[in-house]
């Protein structure tokens, strides 16, 4: 797998999950600009399988992640996990119906806030980390 830092393009590029795909229409010009700021970046075998970073949300700093259905998720989690314990306090938002997002926030260190938040109209729960 090769990773790289993020280029806005990279999410036009890549074949986005089909849970995740909903969320796509709400990225704007603003957002893509947030993402790239960046620590961001896009994991490729054979083009695109994931694009994360954390990027400025208010007062917070939140991670961020859109993945292929096919996605190496063990070799994404060792890389996000040592990008996160570099990264000091972050936040991280997932559904409240989608426990293998939750599932995936656990395994890279985050815990539940107990706080909620809606996103285009889908309820999602708050982790924090660090």
């Amino acid at each position: 797998m090769i990773v790289r830092h993020f280029r806005t393009a990279d999410l036009d590029a890549l074949r986005v999950q089909r849970r995740q795909a909903w969320s796509l229409g709400h990225v704007t010009d603003d957002v893509l600009t947030l993402m790239a700021a960046g620590p961001a970046y896009t994991f490729e075998v054979n083009g695109p399988q994931a694009i994360a970073g954390i990027a400025p949300l208010g007062d917070k700093r939140v991670a961020w992640a859109w993945l292929a259905e096919s996605v190496p998720l063990l070799t994404l989690t060792r890389f996000a996990r040592a990008a996160l314990d570099a990264a000091g306090e972050v936040y991280a938002y997932a559904a409240l119906d989608w426990p293998q997002a939750q599932r995936w926030l656990r395994l890279l260190g985050f815990r539940s806030t107990g706080n909620v938040e809606t996103f285009g109209g889908v309820t999602h729960g708050e982790w924090c980390r660090g």
